[in-house]
């Protein structure tokens, strides 16, 4: 009886079965370290794009609201990296689109404002001195030479009120364009002060105002444009003296500190109504609309000092109380700091 424990055909036969199982066995673990990387890799790329993806999803609802101030994009609050970096840039591209759209829209609102006061300032004369000037036409031979001259005088004064509407409009078009850089040069305010007090002289004379300049330093220098000023101080002196009633006074001073030159020009008048300081400055707005409209002021004298102030980094503040007068009042840069 013989028994076969072995030999080398069942030893061939179970190192082959034995290779084959160990292949299953790497081929699956290679196939599970396959399906662990890639979960993790997944994972990973997921962990480090979920930050890009909400930012997308930020733009993409930023985009669809049509750039609307209410669908801002998050600003990070600790910028950590690139991807923090990357978002903050798009918030600040977020807020300068917001910025620059309300800019436009208010643009837009004031261009059609402008083009309904501009309309309705220039029909009003113009209907007047048509009116004065077919009644001179049709009555020639009925009117005396008295009421022949007051009728052109009438017209010469709405054609008068006519261009100083329109130098005004060409005046505050090419400020608002932009296209006016300040000519920035140093100069002593006190002179151009004298100067424009001067040029008012005679009209404060004949209303019977007193127009005098708190004698400041004398050595008092400014940097800024010397003709943007002058027109600045014309503006506020004209208006002053427009409003203040006879035995008034209408008065300039100037304060120095360290950093800035002080300028105040303050009158005796009725003052301003409280409601209507805040829109002052806009243009065309008048706080009394009973004046004449030949006479009055166009409303745009004060729109165009604040602009001026504007290109010299400078506002322009209004005090004014009831019965007691107003008192306008902006800074210049001293020339020494300029310098």
């Amino acid at each position: 009886l013989y028994v076969v424990l072995g030999g080398s055909q069942y030893e061939a036969i179970a190192r082959q079965v034995a290779g084959s199982d160990r292949q299953r066995m790497i081929a699956t673990a290679i196939l599970l370290l396959v399906l662990a990387a890639f979960g993790a890799g997944a994972w990973l790329f997921s962990y480090l794009t979920r930050r890009l993806r909400l930012l997308t999803g930020e733009v993409s609802a930023f985009t669809a609201s049509r750039f609307d101030a209410g669908s801002p994009v998050a600003a990070a609050d600790r910028p950590r990296d690139e991807i923090d970096q990357l978002r903050n840039a798009c918030h600040y591209m977020a807020d300068t689109i917001q910025q620059q759209l309300s800019a436009l829209q208010e643009d837009d609102r004031l261009r059609r404002e402008l083009v309904t006061n501009v309309s309705h300032d220039l029909r009003t004369p113009l209907a007047s001195m048509q009116g004065y000037i077919e009644t001179l036409i049709i009555k020639d031979d009925a009117l005396d030479a008295g009421t022949r001259k007051q009728y052109l005088e009438i017209a010469r004064r709405h054609a008068t009120h006519l261009n100083r509407l329109i130098q005004g409009l060409l005046e505050l078009a090419i400020l608002d364009s932009r296209s006016v850089t300040p000519e920035f040069e140093h100069f002593p305010l006190p002179e151009l002060i004298h100067d424009v007090v001067q040029e008012f002289r005679l009209q404060a004379t004949e209303a019977n105002v007193t127009l005098e300049v708190d004698p400041p330093d004398e050595s008092v220098s400014v940097y800024a444009d010397i003709s943007l000023i002058q027109r600045v101080l014309e503006n506020l002196v004209g208006n002053a003296l427009k409003y203040t009633p006879a035995g008034g006074k209408v008065s300039i001073s100037v304060e120095r500190s360290a950093a800035a030159v002080g300028v105040s020009v303050a009158d005796t008048g009725p003052g301003i109504a409280e409601e209507a300081l805040p829109h002052i400055f806009d243009r065309f707005y008048r706080a009394d609309e009973r004046q004449d409209r030949a006479d009055s002021s166009m409303g745009l004298g004060l729109a165009i000092t604040r602009r001026i102030l504007e290109l010299h980094s400078s506002k322009i503040s209004v005090v004014s109380k009831a019965r007691q007068g107003t008192r306008f009042h902006f800074d210049l840069p001293v020339a020494a700091r300029a310098a």
